[in-house]
């Protein structure tokens, strides 16, 4: 990024009267500028020098604007996207949702809705009725598959139910909480007017964990590296 950039989490909606609302989805925090500042910001890409973005205007309304929106916390500069003693996150996608992808969203989102019961439930009847043989072997290598699949497809639970009812996910990455690795998404639910549909974005990581845990109790009961996948079954469940 050679230049500035606006932040990517940034919503701008006009107010009318030549004023535009900033809502900052980070920090939940919302501004209100005028449309020739809101224009420039919205064209500040890490790519064009802020400079020739609005040729008419002078050096100087440019470095007044520029100021404003740092003063703000409005540009981004770099991956990381937020840094304290406790927590670290750093981006590793910004995703352009096509039509395509959202319809992929919607369908992916119904099977989790209509899976993440069943298939746990129908992984422990069978693990009951076969009770396979645990040697003891690969516990580890479950634990790192379990963790491997289980936190990143955690938060796409979250951002495909997002998508699926219409809300906006501006980013995905890794995080450290205290020293202990994770995920993150970055997401905004405004748009999303069904309180039902707001809860299943909330529940969707955890819809996510439990049918991971169903579909790794199936394979477990086939007798392939059982102890492995029961493994990686029970850190979706810890999850």
């Amino acid at each position: 990024m050679k230049y500035p950039r606006i932040a990517n989490y940034l919503v701008f909606s006009p107010k009318g009267r030549g004023q535009y609302t900033v809502r900052d989805c980070l920090n939940e925090e919302e501004y209100t500028f005028g449309s020739l500042i809101a224009r420039f910001a919205g064209r500040l890409d890490g790519k064009t020098d802020p400079y020739r973005i609005i040729p008419a205007l002078e050096r100087e309304t440019v470095e007044r604007m520029l100021f404003c929106l740092e003063e703000h916390g409005l540009l981004r500069e770099g991956r990381v996207l937020t840094s304290s003693f406790a927590t670290v996150l750093v981006t590793l996608l910004i995703p352009k949702w096509a039509p395509a992808s959202r319809a992929f969203a919607r369908i992916f989102n119904t099977l989790l809705k209509w899976l993440w019961l069943p298939v746990p439930a129908a992984g422990l009847l069978l693990f009951r009725r076969l009770l396979p043989d645990l040697n003891g072997g690969g516990i580890l290598a479950g634990t790192l598959l379990g963790l491997a699949l289980g936190i990143p497809l955690h938060e796409l639970g979250h951002a495909f139910a997002c998508i699926a009812g219409g809300g906006r996910v501006f980013e995905m990455g890794v995080m450290t909480q205290f020293l202990l690795p994770g995920a993150y998404v970055l997401l905004d639910m405004e748009e999303i007017k069904n309180r039902f549909h707001r809860a299943q974005v909330h529940a969707a990581g955890v819809e996510m964990n439990f049918l991971l845990a169903g579909i790794f109790l199936l394979l477990t009961c086939f007798g392939w590296q059982g102890t492995t996948f029961f493994s990686a079954a029970i850190n979706n469940l810890v999850l």
